[in-house]
């Protein structure tokens, strides 16, 4: 709705939040990337979206108001067609509480939903049942959970609310807004099931609190001249002493103390460790969610344990490369557990400023000797444990936007299976909903990675030196890894064996594309001679093919809405996200 404007926040009583919808746009979206599969998503539970509902005795809902033109009111209504559209009387607390009527969208059954449908001459194929088995509820289930990425955008909608008004716009959606089961907050289920990290779009991971120490996972050796070191694997901490209080299980590590840390603490906390173990013939592993960074105007990314651990002992194993923050950096995150010496978050940088992060440089700095050939790169994440998800996902985000589908489905594809074999037992999901790469505006470690390229590399100049691949892990996995070193072992070897038949096959299809375009303009014929006073040009104003193959095509970038101003009665906006019942503090789907 692009005169959608002035927005201000409002109060109604009478009427409660609901997660009971099925958000039919994100299985669309994953219909669309699966090929016409309906499966592919139609069976996870965590796909509910807002809706509200009348209740008598519900507290009052917060929420906000807001304008469009009459203009786009029949565009808001099909925005919303999945919902009943009800004006309804609120309370315009910018204006001393007057009682104004606005419009909304409230829910309905499957029945009202469906007559509606064929009033408006709609088909149900068309809208719902391509991408959601006909025969399932849409609107009167109460399994379903809330979508992960739409209710962390609802949580930093009511979030900024409160930095505006300081109204308890946070307090009151956690407390009062219900699951589909009509029973569980969104507070009751938060604080057993913590939200995801990185939706695509921003957002922190979220362990479970720290451990005592008698949980942790310690690892000892005897450092230079004989002297005791400890390592706590979880924080990346290393110590002199034995840590406090009830001494917890010490294994004694498996590997050459260089492998999992610093021999020396560098006082520039943004020094990073760059590491080449061996030969340095294996994959690059990174983990730039080990510490607390900040985001921008967005909230810190909390530390992801264990994975400047598991980065580093992955590398060591596989003859590889890793880059980490270093100890100081660590210490300092385990004693303040915030953001902290301007450290920003390297997975959630500005497109202008990419290229000189020092995450980017470090990563071009690997050019000598084998260092210089392409090789797998591996992003490690962590992600909350959560029932109902895989142990593992798998992110080509970043492949597929620079090189397209077919690139990225044969990486994800072979990278899967080597985790699959390493894991034994752990499920593996290759076409997750973090993929590693953002939109417009923001690159991810594996977008900045996947531009970089060789340039005396096989294909000329446009040889990528990277094939980068995101990994979440879940925390009892991380945990897991981080105290089985023969099964970190294990998944170093597969992910070492693996990186070569990614590159062979990535190498084979960018040849075989570009002998395909030199084919098609050998065919061709001779160009035209150019005209005096421009570079060749063809009818549409756009160079001639041979003009632009000094690189294979990439996949374009997915188009995105704005939205501006413009007037109408207002309109109320009960909920967050896209596709439902507007923004704000809650709802749509």
């Amino acid at each position: 709705m692009p005169s959608l404007q002035n927005h201000r926040p409002a109060k109604a009583q009478g009427w409660r939040r609901v997660f009971s919808l099925v958000g039919i746009n994100s299985m669309r979206r994953h219909y669309e990337r699966n090929r016409g599969n309906p499966a592919a998503w139609a069976d996870k539970i965590e796909c509910a979206v807002l809706a509200i509902r009348p209740e008598s005795a519900a507290p009052p809902l917060l929420g906000v108001l807001f304008e469009i033109s009459v203009a786009d009111f029949d565009s808001f209504k099909k925005r919303e067609a999945r919902y009943k559209l009800m004006e309804i009387d609120c309370e315009d607390l910018f204006r001393g509480g007057a009682v104004v009527k606005a419009w909304t969208v409230v829910q309905q059954t499957d029945i009202e939903f469906q007559v509606a449908l064929m009033d408006r001459g709609g088909k149900y194929h068309e809208e719902i049942g391509m991408y959601y088995p006909p025969q399932r509820s849409l609107w009167e289930r109460t399994d379903i959970l809330p979508n992960p990425a739409y209710l962390e955008k609802c949580i930093t909608a009511a979030k900024a609310l409160d930095r505006h008004t300081g109204l308890g716009c946070h307090e009151n959606f956690v407390k009062f807004t219900l699951l589909a089961d009509g029973r569980t907050t969104v507070e009751q289920y938060l604080g057993r099931n913590e939200p995801d990290g990185d939706d695509g779009k921003g957002g922190a991971a979220k362990d479970p609190p720290p451990p005592p120490n008698v949980n942790d996972t310690w690892y000892h050796c005897e450092g230079t001249g004989k002297v005791p070191q400890f390592w706590n694997a979880r924080t990346g901490v290393l110590m002199l002493n034995p840590p406090e209080g009830q001494t917890p299980p010490l294994l004694k590590l498996p590997f050459h103390p260089e492998a999992v840390w610093d021999p020396a603490t560098q006082p520039n906390l943004k020094e990073l460790v760059v590491k080449t173990f061996a030969s340095g013939h294996g994959p690059l592993f990174t983990a730039p969610h080990s510490i607390v960074v900040s985001r921008d105007n967005d909230a810190d990314h909390k530390a992801e344990s264990f994975t400047m651990f598991i980065a580093r002992a992955l590398a060591f194993s596989s003859s590889g490369h890793s880059i980490t923050w270093n100890q100081a950096a660590h210490v300092t995150s385990s004693a303040c557990e915030v953001a902290f010496g301007g450290l920003r978050d390297p997975n959630y940088l500005r497109r202008d400023e990419a290229s000189n992060n020092e995450w980017v440089s470090a990563m071009k700095s690997l050019t000598t000797g084998p260092a210089a050939d392409t090789r797998l790169h591996i992003d490690i994440h962590g992600k909350a444990d959560r029932a109902n998800e895989s142990h593992c996902d798998v992110g080509v985000g970043a492949l597929r936007a620079k090189f397209g589908n077919e690139v990225a489905d044969e990486v994800g594809r072979l990278v899967t299976e080597a985790l699959v074999r390493a894991l034994q037992g752990q499920s593996v999901d290759p076409e997750a909903r973090l993929q590693g790469c953002w939109g417009r505006h923001r690159y991810t470690i594996t977008q900045s990675s996947s531009k970089l390229t060789q340039p005396d590399g096989a294909l000329g100049d446009t040889t990528p030196k990277y094939l980068p691949v995101q990994i979440e892990l879940q925390y009892s996995l991380r945990r897991q890894l981080a105290s089985n070193p023969a099964q970190l072992l294990g998944m170093a070897m597969e992910l070492a064996e693996c990186g070569p038949r990614c590159i062979n096959a990535v190498f084979e299809m960018l040849s075989r594309r570009a002998r395909e375009i030199a084919t098609t303009i050998t065919n061709a014929g001779p160009a035209p001679p150019p005209a005096a006073a421009a570079p060749p040009r063809n009818n549409s104003g756009q160079s001639r093919p041979q003009d632009r193959i000094a690189s294979p095509p990439a996949a374009a970038a997915p188009s995105r809405a704005n939205s501006g101003g413009g007037r109408r009665p207002a309109a109320s906006r009960q909920g967050g996200g896209r596709g439902g019942g507007g923004g704000g503090v809650g709802g749509g789907g």
